[in-house]
């Protein structure tokens, strides 16, 4: 019969974070926090405006001129980047078009895209840097337009529109 040696039991490693790190933690927990917000309430303006043109989901209107018709993922520009955004398209009963949506259209304006990156090349960030100087994604969703080659082609087409003026 063999003998089992009492011994020190080893110790499971245990996980320590400085308290920068934590704040580091917080700080990107409360960023993406935000970030999802503002997507939520991008997602909130769209479907009110969606319902106040095709009436409320799954009830039968009679006479109404425009329904819900699919989805699709439009871009909007979010924090110097564009972050994809699902929701139902709005498609006219009678002639079969596709109906803008003006908030959709408003936040995928190009314009807030260019400003900030105008704004950021000015206060010298590089454009290889720009996507580092961004608020964080949320994960799971890809932003677009923040590559060094978009930003330089923006601020590009900004200062030279500025210049003409």
């Amino acid at each position: 019969m063999k003998v089992k040696k009492q011994g020190r039991k080893k110790q499971e490693g245990i996980t320590t974070l400085s308290e920068k790190g934590l704040k580091e933690e917080v700080r990107n927990s409360l960023l993406e926090k935000v970030i999802s917000l503002g997507i939520e309430s991008y997602i909130e303006i769209i479907e009110s405006e969606i319902t106040a043109i095709c009436g409320e989901r799954y009830k039968h209107i009679t006479g109404r001129e425009f329904t819900r018709w699919s989805s699709k993922e439009t871009l909007v520009i979010l924090g110097g980047q564009k972050i994809p955004v699902s929701h139902s398209r709005v498609r006219n009963i009678k002639d079969r078009k596709e109906k803008e949506i003006e908030s959709i259209t408003r936040y995928k304006d190009k314009e807030l895209l260019s400003h900030r990156q105008m704004e950021q090349m000015i206060i010298g960030v590089y454009t290889r840097k720009y996507k580092r100087s961004l608020e964080t994604a949320i994960s799971g969703m890809e932003p677009y337009s923040n590559s060094k080659s978009t930003v330089s082609r923006n601020f590009i087409a900004k200062t030279t529109e500025k210049l003409e003026a």
